[in-house]
């Protein structure tokens, strides 16, 4: 244990230490976690920014001409602040802050199944309650729950869906991956000093942001599919080499023990 006292300056060398060590670990080459992650976020930014179509959306009253113009529109205002919170979720990886990217991811998966929802629904009410959120519109609020948008999406991943609310909500949970020592016999626990590469601590939100990304770009496909016919060269090879990464990510999930459960629930998420 270090005999330094514990300060912000003293989380900034962590910091470096744990950049240097994640790098090391999950790859800074064209194919390792590190470098196609940002190639994933880069498509993001590319289509939602320079790619898509700019829609005449709302007719004279103010109202949205149609589901498909609503949906775009929710999309894109979806994916224009979510490319920004994974590449956060990327920088807090990379310098030790699990907890708190496994915190970001929750309202990652939160909107991803709200707009799959909405997207099989079709269902403007439905639409203009959800966005409208505790502020409702003209009167009325959505009354649907997210367990309800979970089974219908993806049955079994609310389950999984719970531990990232432990989390947020500070619950013991929130510790689980800031743990150094387990005393069983004396039912105790020693918490980390400051920030610590782990690299289990580390897959639990590698493994999510790879698969949340991965259906947020397909969504971002169908939904606007002016994109890709507008992709030059350069991106439409990016976007090659980020989902084939990304499919090959998904098999090694589908094969490993401790991820198969998880998967086969999640993976629902881009067949719904």
């Amino acid at each position: 244990m270090s005999t330094e006292w514990l300060n912000t300056d003293v989380l900034k060398k962590q910091e470096a230490r744990i950049t240097s060590e994640t790098e090391r670990v999950y790859g800074k080459a064209r194919y390792g976690f590190s470098r196609f992650a940002l190639d994933g976020i880069d498509l993001l930014l590319h289509g939602i920014h320079n790619l898509r179509n700019v829609d005449d959306s709302l007719d004279a009253t103010g109202e949205f001409k149609n589901y498909e113009m609503a949906i775009r529109t929710r999309l894109y205002y979806n994916l224009y602040h979510v490319s920004l919170t994974y590449k956060a979720v990327y920088n807090l990886i990379h310098q030790g802050y699990y907890t708190e990217a496994a915190i970001l991811l929750r309202q990652i998966l939160e909107t991803l199944v709200t707009l799959k929802y909405l997207h099989k629904q079709k269902d403007m009410d439905l639409l203009n309650t959800s966005w409208a959120g505790h502020y409702g519109y003209k009167g009325k609020k959505s009354k649907i729950k997210f367990i309800t948008m979970f089974d219908s999406v993806a049955p079994g991943l609310y389950h999984h869906y719970r531990l990232l609310c432990d989390m947020a909500h500070g619950a013991f949970a929130a510790h689980l991956l800031k743990i150094r020592k387990r005393d069983y016999r004396n039912r105790t626990i020693t918490l980390d000093d400051g920030l610590v590469f782990k690299q289990q601590e580390a897959s639990y939100v590698v493994n999510q942001f790879v698969v949340y990304l991965y259906v947020h770009l397909k969504l971002m496909i169908v939904v606007f599919p002016e994109i890709p016919d507008h992709m030059p060269r350069s991106c439409a090879m990016k976007y090659h080499r980020a989902m084939s990464k990304l499919d090959k990510v998904m098999e090694v999930f589908a094969a490993s023990d401790g991820s198969m459960d998880w998967y086969a629930t999640v993976r629902q998420l881009w067949d719904a």
